[in-house]
This record gives structure tokens, sequence and C-alpha cells, in this order.
């Protein structure tokens, strides 16, 4: 939530055991509170929750611009024969209240649990929601229109030209970090993800990605370079240096076929590097966080049977980390002048070692394959006069449509010359900044 919050709605009904239901709960963790016992709470008053309008089973939730937070998709129950919940319904945590789009044309127009969704930040769809996958056509959702024209005109617009012909199932999806000025980008990337074969007689996993640019006057999805690994229900995680991780995942049917290497996908070069395998299986339920230090967080992770792959975490050290290996070439920023930052707004910090690249990565939030949260900005650096350390004044985004409100990871890079290698760009640890 844009403030600091967790929000969680949905889940499982009774025992986890099909036809799988839907919970029409949806709760708030509040870290602040001091007793542990109260730090979760209903929507609404205990006594009187505030439920949504039926269960949802693997829904997503988008924080948007204005704060609101929307709830899409999730089984009301798996046994109907239309099971999904089609109502978007938006939290509003400003007056505690849900906003429900009940008119016939506002129902979820696609079949999909967990579909990967966006805020647009740029161009024609900007302040939308895009939905990119696994369904075959994407869509945006207009979550300002309440049926009268007021500059919007549509809940929903199937995006022209973007029908594909492989449903990811289990794929992950990705905005890719957001460019400075000039650049007009607003690229998403899929990659990975199954769907049956009829050949093998069973749901058999992909290597190939698909980028859009939303930003462009005619959005269309394009192919990207294949992953080296065929895999679903990996996780994609964008780094400080704007590329991205991809970690476990699964080749064959619902439990098997583990995917142990990672690999590393640069967006600017469009190629993928194979990487080091992880000790553990991580498969169906497993996750992955990028932390302060520039690391990623690995855990969880079924096995053929459904149980549990181990209860080990993992912590993987991206190369940047290692280029030089002297840790005292990494950048550190001795000060900042505030943590607290606006739009459109500067800010000035104090760095070791002379820096050219700042970025606010937001903090993760990631089930099934799909980071609901996961969002990357870049920053504009300017040179101040040299006070002993290496001052700069940083711009913060322009408005929300590119960041929404709320806590974000704040590195700082050396430039490329500065590694062993000439290719690494290498990361400050970060420091916690929230936008508002």
């Amino acid at each position: 939530m844009h403030d600091g919050k967790l929000f969680v709605a949905g889940g499982n009904l009774g025992q986890v055991v099909q036809p799988f239901r839907g919970l029409n709960y949806a709760y708030i963790f509040d870290p602040t509170i001091a007793d542990e016992n109260t730090k979760w709470g209903y929507l609404g008053s205990p006594g009187s929750p505030n439920r949504m309008s039926a269960g949802r089973w693997y829904p997503t939730v988008t924080l948007l611009p204005d704060r609101r937070l929307l709830v899409m998709s999730g089984y009301i129950t798996e046994s109907l024969p239309d099971p999904y919940n089609r109502t978007p319904e938006m939290w509003n945590p400003q007056t505690g209240q849900w906003i429900r789009r009940t008119a016939q044309q506002a129902k979820m127009p696609f079949d999909a649990l967990y579909p990967g969704a966006h805020v647009v930040p740029r161009g024609q769809y900007q302040g939308q929601v895009f939905y990119s996958m696994p369904m075959l056509q994407s869509y945006v959702f207009d979550p300002n229109f309440d049926g009268n024209p007021n500059g919007s005109t549509y809940y929903w617009k199937a995006v022209p030209n973007t029908a594909r012909s492989f449903f990811r199932d289990g794929g992950c999806s990705i905005l890719l970090p957001i460019k400075l000025s000039p650049s007009t980008e607003a690229k998403v990337l899929i990659l990975g993800g199954m769907q049956d074969d009829p050949a093998f007689g069973t749901a058999v996993a992909t290597n190939t990605a698909e980028i859009i640019d939303l930003g462009a006057a005619n959005p269309v999805w394009q192919s990207a370079a294949s992953m080296i690994m065929e895999r679903t229900h990996a996780n994609a995680i964008i780094l400080p240096d704007g590329k991205i991780l991809v970690t476990g995942g699964k080749q064959i049917s619902f439990r098997e076929g583990a995917v142990t290497f990672a690999e590393m996908y640069d967006p600017d070069t469009n190629t993928w590097t194979l990487l080091p395998p992880s000790s553990y299986t991580r498969m169906y339920h497993s996750a992955s966080i990028l932390l302060p230090d520039a690391t990623v967080w690995v855990g969880g992770g079924d096995t053929l049977g459904g149980s549990p792959s181990s209860d080990f975490i993992e912590i993987y050290k991206p190369g940047y980390l290692f280029d030089p290996p002297d840790p005292q070439v990494r950048p550190n920023i001795l000060s900042i002048s505030t943590t607290q930052i606006t739009y459109n707004s500067a800010f000035t910090i104090e760095v070791n070692y002379p820096v050219d690249s700042a970025i606010l990565i937001s903090l993760g939030a990631t089930s099934h394959a799909f980071d609901q949260s996961q969002r990357a900005i870049y920053l504009k650096l300017s040179s101040l006069p040299p006070n002993g350390t290496n001052p700069y004044s940083v711009t913060t985004p322009a408005n929300a449509n590119i960041a929404p409100p709320g806590y974000y990871l704040f590195f700082v890079l050396r430039p490329k010359s500065a590694s062993q290698s000439g290719m690494n760009r290498i990361p400050s640890v970060a420091n916690f900044l929230r936008l508002a």
C-alpha cells in the first residue's frame, strides 16, 4: 500500500482441496503496531468486516496512482460453470470503502488466474492497467471510468493487434525499468509459461519471450530473445542494474522437471546469460525478492507430490558484487537530504565514489511467478560542486503514473568503467524512500 502496510485480498476458503473456493475477505497488515496479536486486521471492524463482492482464489492486486487498490480475477468456486469473479473492485484506503464496477461492460473479459497487470506509465494508455498474460489477448482496464464519459470512454479495451498464439500459464510478466525522458518507452516483457501439448499428452513449458512497447503509437507484441532453458512458474526480478534475473521453475507437468539453473536477461542487448544453479529445486509456490543489499532472496517451492522443497532459504549474489572482488569499490550513500520524497521535485545525496545512475525499485510482492508490485524507475542525476565527497541532485518521478505512491528501494550505481570487466554497473546498498 502507499503507506507501507500490506494489503491481502482473497485466498482459499476452507480446506485446500478441489474444488477450490475463494475467500471474500481482505486484510491489512500494519507493521507499526506493537501488539503482535493485532498487526493483522479485516477491512472494516472485526464484528462487521467489509467484504468483497464474492470470493477470490488467486486474484491479482494492483496499486493505482491514486492510492486505490484494484482487485481482479480469482475463482469464486472452481466447480461453477463460470468460476471467475469478474467484478473489478477497488479498495479506497482514504474512505475505507469498496468501489465496485458492476455494469455488464465492466466484467473481466478473459479467463485467467493471477493475470499479469501493470499500471501503464506513458503513452495513450497511461494510468490504465495493462493485463498482459496468460491469456492470448491483451487488455487495458480504465479504473477511472464509472460509466459516464469523463475523459474516458470504456472500462475495458482489447489492445488492437496484440493477440498471441501461446497461452502462457505460469509465465512471468515484467514492466521493464522505466527510462528517463525523452524516452517514451513503456515496455512489458513476458516469458516462459506452459500450455497443453497433445504430442506429449501433458503441459510443456516454453523458453520463448515477447515484448510490447505500450508507449508506441501502435503497440504490438514482438518476439524477444528466447531463454536458454524452458520454464514455467519461475520468478523474474529486476536488479538495480536494470537486468532481469530469472530463477527456478519447471519444465513439465505440475511439479516435475525442475530447473535449477538461473539466467539473466539484458534488455539493452536482448541477450540471455546462463548462471549457476541453485542448491534446491524452486518450482510451484517458489518466490524471489530483491533485498536492499542488491542480493536476491530465493525460497519456497514444491517438489513431486507437493511436499515443500525444503525450509532452506538461498541468497543469490549477482556478478556485479564480484567485479572487482574488493567491496571497498562499492558506492556508499553517505548522506541523503530526505527519505520522504514528492513528485517532480529534487533531493540531494552525497556518495563516496562518482556514480552515473540512480534507480527506484518498488518492494516485492511475488506469488505464482508474478510480482504484483514490481516496478523500477531510473532517476535523473545532476552533479553538484565537490565538497570532499561526490554530491548529486536527484530528480524524482514526474507523476504517479510513472511511479505509484509507496515505499521504494533507492540505489545509485557506478559506471561500467569502474568494474574490472568493464561490463557491470556496481550498485550501492539501498536506502528506503517513501514517495507521496
